[in-house]
């Protein structure tokens, strides 16, 4: 099943996918880029978790983040499924642990009143508590899937950036889907040239117009 869905790594060519991607109608290319790169990442974790008994050497690539959790639900293996569940919760019990640590030798009323601050919008001092139990419990959980996936889209922004410094590529972008708004705004957040930032912005407008244009078209077609 899963080979008619991934590519092997090996016959994936990234720079070709995304440069072919520019001129596609089908998405953001720094999504479909993305969305390759966590496909092949399932790929390999399918391959790799054979059974349950290397998932103690694997735990530390293992997704542990509500997104990626589910998207090792729906298109891992069994024994991928089983290991990504059981990181994921390992994590959320290792916070638990940690929070009840430092509550455990705090009086009652001295937890209450913890549980008190917690719940108020105004942040007040702890004092003399060496852990601020609000970071421990309301910090977000550190996801490697994640971490990974952050570095496929910079690389990806990057080598856009790279590849619009070519006309031929730029018309390219220009007739293709162009960015989504959250990725557009990361490409400026990158501090391209003057040039290339002003025509990022002005096939960013043309593009947002199409799409809005293209869905007020649909629904309000009375054939829709």
């Amino acid at each position: 099943f899963l080979s008619r869905i991934y590519k092997s790594p090996g016959n994936r060519d990234p720079v070709t996918d995304f440069i072919s991607s520019l001129k596609k109608n089908t998405g953001c290319p720094i999504c479909l880029d993305v969305h390759g790169s966590l496909s092949q990442w399932i790929y390999w974790l399918n391959k790799n978790m054979i059974s349950t008994d290397n998932f103690e050497s694997m735990r530390d690539v293992l997704p542990t983040c509500n997104e990626h959790v589910w998207s090792c639900m729906r298109l891992g293996e069994p024994t991928l499924q089983f290991a990504a569940a059981s990181a994921a919760l390992h994590k959320v019990l290792e916070k638990v642990g940690t929070a009840i640590r430092h509550f455990k030798p705090l009086g009652e009323a001295r937890r209450q009143s913890i549980w008190k601050q917690m719940k108020s919008k105004h942040q007040r001092n702890l004092s003399g508590i060496k852990v601020d139990p609000r970071k421990t419990i309301t910090s977000s959980i550190y996801c490697p899937l994640c971490s990974r996936m952050n570095v496929a889209k910079n690389r990806a922004l990057k080598l856009l950036l790279a590849l619009l410094q070519e006309r031929r590529y730029r018309i390219n972008f220009e007739n293709g889907y162009g960015l989504c708004l959250k990725h557009f705004a990361d490409a400026l957040d990158m501090q391209p040239s003057t040039k290339i930032g002003r025509f990022l912005i002005r096939v960013e407008s043309r593009s947002e117009e199409r799409r809005v244009g293209k869905e007020c078209r649909s629904r309000w077609s009375p054939y829709h």
